[in-house]
């Protein structure tokens, strides 16, 4: 056989091995699993990189080679001892791969991004939507354009968040999560979809969803710290801004309070970082005797009142009304101006004050002018581990 033959032969191989390695080469969704005789569905997205590295879900995981004259795919892994070994190559073209290895039989799908894209935005599915739950735990599923999502679970004390990538199929009207381990998990059958309701069905659970407006709510997030009270020798720099507060006399403000039994507020608080909020009504006892010289206001900026505690829980005492800040106290403060708000209690002209304290907590104050003791509105922010973000909006004074 001629030299040139000899290498026309080599390049032919060559170009075989190319192409099927190029064929492999891409992201691929796992969508079925089958061991023996069962069946599952892992809905994982798997790409195998030009230069050989497996990655899943975006993590590396170990690395693959193709075997020519096995026909294999052999992969190795550090992390996942039951990851390698040979997976015989079944089935193998530019839209599905099936491998074999051992009992398992492995079925993908090509990731074609650009596809996915288009039929995410043709679902109608993005924005944010807020799950029903049978317990107190609230859910959001934040669906954003090209195909990922926020996952937010929150219940009293704790808040956790997940991430992953979605896709819908036009085809089997299917909402596919990838990357939960929750009933979303997996494939969704869409059941029925507005503008402002989502039904799902997942493994014979309904799940019913309504579409939050985000938009609703302005979030004001505040930039100041405790650190931006004090100078660089750590001294105090605002001493003298109790003097630009509206409620220094503290004689005109409990007889303002005599008239006043309660006051109502809107206590909202934003559910991790999805921009949506969940609202309670919280009331504040007043108590003004001008005869006793006595003044208290129950202090509600907890996030509770006593209307949702058992009779016997002691609140906080309020009845230090000397403070600059009543019935708030110990912040460091200083006055950034004036400014007219309205909320559902009415108009005010209000002296706006931002302060913090020693619990990375920041919070800016709306005092009413002309009614000593109550607040129009109080944002309070704490961007530490907990991100937590609240807005306390005067409702209604009685």
């Amino acid at each position: 056989m001629k030299k040139s033959t000899l290498f026309l032969l080599f390049l032919a191989f060559a170009y075989i091995l190319n192409a099927q390695s190029s064929a492999i080469t891409g992201t691929w969704l796992l969508t079925r699993a089958e061991i023996n005789d069962q069946e599952e569905e892992p809905m994982q997205i798997i790409n195998f990189k030009d230069d050989g590295i497996i990655e899943i879900m975006g993590m590396e995981l170990g690395t693959w080679v193709y075997n020519e004259k096995k026909e294999t795919i052999d992969m190795t892994s550090d992390l996942d001892e039951d990851f390698g070994g040979e997976n015989k190559i079944l089935v193998l073209n530019h839209e599905v791969m099936v491998l074999q290895k051992a009992e398992y039989k492995l079925f993908y799908e090509r990731f074609d991004a650009d596809k996915v894209e288009l039929d995410n935005r043709a679902s109608g599915l993005e924005g944010t939507w807020q799950i029903q739950s049978p317990d107190q735990t609230t859910t959001i599923l934040t669906l954003e354009l090209p195909d990922s999502f926020t996952l937010i679970e929150a219940e009293e004390g704790m808040t956790s968040t997940d991430n992953g990538t979605w896709v819908f199929d036009p085809i089997t009207e299917t909402l596919i999560i990838i990357g939960l381990r929750n009933n979303l998990a997996g494939k969704n059958k869409l059941i029925s979809h507005t503008a402002k309701t989502l039904e799902l069905e997942n493994n014979g659970v309904q799940i019913n969803a309504e579409k939050s407006d985000t938009g609703a709510n302005k979030i004001e997030r505040l930039e100041h710290t405790e650190y931006d009270f004090y100078d660089e020798n750590g001294d105090y720099k605002y001493y003298d801004e109790a003097e630009k507060l509206p409620w220094a006399d503290p004689f005109e403000m409990l007889m303002g309070m005599t008239r006043i039994n309660r006051l109502i507020y809107a206590y909202s608080t934003m559910v991790g970082d999805s921009r949506v909020f969940n609202t309670k009504t919280l009331t504040a006892e007043v108590s003004a005797s001008d005869e006793n010289q006595t003044l208290s206001i129950d202090y509600i900026f907890y996030g509770y009142d006593r209307y949702g505690l058992p009779d016997d829980t002691e609140l906080p005492p309020n009845n230090e009304y000397t403070e600059p800040l009543f019935p708030l106290k110990d912040l460091s403060f200083r006055v950034v101006g004036n400014e007219q708000i309205t909320t559902p209690a009415g108009t005010f002209e209000c002296t706006v004050v931002e302060a913090a304290n020693d619990f990375e907590v920041s919070m800016k104050l709306w005092m009413i002018n002309d009614k000593p003791g109550i607040y129009a509105k109080i944002i309070e922010d704490d961007k530490s581990f907990k991100s937590h973000y609240a807005v306390y909006e005067l409702q209604e004074i009685q």
